[in-house]
């Protein structure tokens, strides 16, 4: 996986995903990482799950700021706090896997724009708050399903196994080809519109910011299955080794683990 390789033509554009990919054991930037990217001629752009306000810290420590955030897995994309693309699960939805997770006592969180709001202050909420860094907006069930127009640009459930596989179920059969119920493990379930992902966001930043630029000339960084279509589309698609099976099948490179340093391995090599 880690072999030495020698690539046909340069980048002139770096996707990466953060959880799992950039992030090494203490969820931050290492001075490797930090080196590698100070020593690239290209922009890199960060791609993920995350809210804008997880993801500006990171910006920040490897001097990044001015280039655009691919926020939500792609519902939200965003330069410099200016909205580019805004792509959100309707109230309707939102409020109905509100009540059928209230039924099954299942942590649920919605976020909005740059607001994270959840239903409880619970061991997933502390979790969270761990691994983000970034503070949620603290209601609970009856308040969040009141609330006028409670749009999301995504939802995450949080909880036993089962309830998470109940709700899918739900959400599946009630609102078919509207979500994508995307199961990074057994306890957690991000869910969001049907027809975003990180490739159709990465395509949205080409036209708009870096016109003259196709995905062919981009490489781009991931370890799990909403990374699966972005690393297929891309002109290097990067797995680290800490990724899941799936992802590791249809990488065309590799590299080493997100604990190991691996983005920067990689781009060393290079």
């Amino acid at each position: 996986k880690t072999r030495r390789l020698v690539l046909n033509k340069p980048f002139k554009l770096l996707f990466t995903d953060i959880d799992g990919t950039l992030l090494d054991s203490e969820r931050y930037i290492s001075t490797q990482t930090k080196d590698a990217f100070d020593q690239m001629e290209v922009d890199a752009i960060l791609i993920s799950s995350r809210q804008p306000s997880a993801m500006y810290y990171l910006q920040e420590a490897l001097n990044i700021t001015g280039t655009p955030l691919v926020c939500y897995n792609g519902g939200l994309i965003i330069k410099q706090s200016k909205v580019l693309s805004s792509i959100t699960i309707s109230d309707q939805i939102t409020k109905a896997a509100l009540v059928k997770a209230k039924s099954l006592d299942l942590h649920l969180s919605t976020y909005y724009l740059d607001t994270w709001t959840a239903p409880m202050e619970d061991q997933w909420t502390a979790r969270e708050i761990n691994n983000t860094r970034v503070n949620p907006k603290l209601s609970n069930f009856d308040q969040m399903i009141a609330q006028e127009d409670h749009q999301s640009h995504k939802m995450m459930g949080m909880g036993e196994p089962e309830k998470v596989d109940a709700l899918i179920l739900y959400l599946e059969t009630t609102f078919p080809n509207q979500l994508h119920c995307y199961r990074s493990k057994d306890t957690y379930v991000e869910i969001s519109p049907m027809n975003i992902s990180k490739k159709t966001a990465i395509e949205e930043v080409l036209k708009h910011y870096y016109r003259g630029i196709s995905l062919e000339d981009c490489i781009a960084f991931g370890d799990n299955y909403n990374d699966i279509e972005m690393l297929e589309a891309v002109g290097i698609g990067v797995a680290m080794g800490n990724a899941k099976e799936a992802v590791e099948q249809i990488a065309k490179h590799h590299t080493l683990g997100n604990k190991e340093h691996g983005v920067a391995h990689f781009l060393n090599s290079f």
